[in-house]
């Protein structure tokens, strides 16, 4: 067998055995909270973004093995792999984002999960909703800080809203 061929069923292996792996912690991840008073992030964007990291990470290998040489100069190869990098960073951190969101919703509080997974306890005395196009924004009434999003996309996001109804009125934006 060729090196390149050796190289190309490599890199095959190692993408599959990435998709798997991933696959099967998105599976995981993406269990149905209907019943239970939890808001997360939609499961379509954790499906896409896996396949989005998938495949960066096939067509670096593939840049990688088979058109370092194409570039000519080192310059332009450096450039492309670090456009690639980027763009895996963002989408990385984009599912991680996905993934980490969520809203427990109690009888008198909420918790909400940030992105990095700090956990944060408000009363819904303490809490301003205001209804938007899109969804709800959540302000704290003392200080008026836009505290997170609830997106009309979001799984069981009408949850909330009943939750929230028996403390305080959702007020419309103007």
């Amino acid at each position: 067998m060729d090196p390149k061929q050796i190289s190309a069923l490599a890199v095959v292996l190692l993408v599959a055995l990435v998709s798997k792996l991933l696959w099967k912690y998105v599976k995981n991840q993406t269990k149905d909270d209907t019943n239970r008073n939890i808001i997360k992030q939609p499961t379509a964007y954790i499906k896409v973004l896996s396949i989005v990291i998938v495949g960066l990470i096939f067509v670096t290998l593939y840049l990688l093995i088979f058109e370092l040489d194409a570039f000519g100069d080192i310059g332009g190869a450096i450039a492309g792999m670090t456009t690639i990098g980027l763009l895996f960073l963002f989408a990385l951190s984009l599912l991680i984002n996905t993934i980490n969101w969520k809203l427990e919703m109690f009888d008198s509080y909420v918790i909400h999960t940030n992105w990095i997974g700090r956990k944060r306890k408000y009363m819904y005395e303490e809490l301003i909703v205001v209804d938007v196009k899109s969804g709800y924004r959540i302000y704290m009434r003392e200080t008026n800080k836009r505290m997170f999003d609830i997106s009309n996309f979001m799984d069981n996001y009408k949850s909330f809203v009943k939750a929230y109804s028996q403390y305080g009125k959702i007020s419309k934006r103007k």
